[in-house]
């Protein structure tokens, strides 16, 4: 369907046609569908030089998610009231219209939703949306809205952007986020709002660890139990909770990084 213009049911286009009636001039045009949604007479005409016109197609009457191939037919009308049915546009006499919106059954990549962020401008990925459909124009933009409030009342950014992905633009404090997108397509039919997603920036690091001691073992005191069991006191994070502790050993105080333990 490519050879044919693709329309949408929002706009109202220009058709270009050639009459050949010279003698008493044509003054209105006949449009028929031949689906017979829509029928229209005495369309005035835009003259542009004796032989070419150029008349307005509304196509906002069609239901708002219509698609479909529309075959046309024309007759023109002269002042006289005689018909000439020989009349066809210059370069087509179909078009297809792509009403349908978008669909955002998207996937979220990162953050994932409800996590927790150590980073204040973050970067948003999520999986391409669909334009399906019987004559679909294709994808051509996101508009992504973030939020401290999860109804969107007070709106940290928003962004027309081209990809799936985005990276902030703000520096984020700590608190809950919330964003939410929708796609347009190049005919900009605009997909519903996506689900709402979220995410929380904690930048604050866990309590320092007390109380450490060997309950096995006396300070600089020899002894031939190789298994050394130690114990703190449990460090405390009230933002997104600690994941676990890094133990370092060895000879000197400052030791190596033997492992980590949860």
């Amino acid at each position: 369907y490519n050879q044919y213009p693709l329309l949408n049911t929002k706009d109202t286009y220009f058709m270009k046609v050639k009459f050949t009636d010279t003698f008493s001039g044509i003054i209105y045009l006949n449009l028929t569908f031949t689906e017979t949604i829509y029928n229209k007479s005495n369309i005035v005409l835009n003259k542009i030089d004796n032989y070419n016109y150029s008349f307005p197609i509304n196509l906002s009457y069609l239901p708002k998610n219509y698609e479909g191939a529309v075959n046309i037919t024309f007759s023109g009308t002269d002042k006289y009231n005689n018909v000439e049915i020989n009349i066809a546009p210059k370069k087509f006499e179909k078009f297809y219209i792509d009403g349908k919106k978008p669909e955002l059954n998207i996937t979220i990549i990162t953050p994932k939703n409800n996590s927790f962020i150590s980073t204040t401008s973050p970067t948003i990925t999520w999986s391409n949306a669909s334009d399906n459909g019987l004559y679909p124009s294709g994808i051509k933009n996101y508009y992504i809205e973030i939020s401290s409030n999860i109804n969107f009342k007070s709106v940290v950014e928003t962004y027309v952007i081209y990809s799936a992905y985005y990276n902030m633009k703000s520096s984020l404090s700590e608190l809950s986020y919330y964003w939410r997108i929708y796609s347009s397509d190049t005919l900009s039919n605009i997909s519903d709002w996506s689900n709402t997603y979220s995410f929380i920036v904690d930048l604050t690091p866990p309590s320092k660890v007390t109380g450490l001691q060997s309950i096995t073992h006396i300070i600089d005191k020899e002894t031939s139990n190789s298994t050394v069991l130690i114990n703190w006191n449990q460090s405390i994070d009230k933002s997104s909770g600690v994941a676990g502790y890094s133990i370092k050993w060895g000879e000197i105080p400052l030791g190596v990084l033997s492992e980590n333990v949860s």
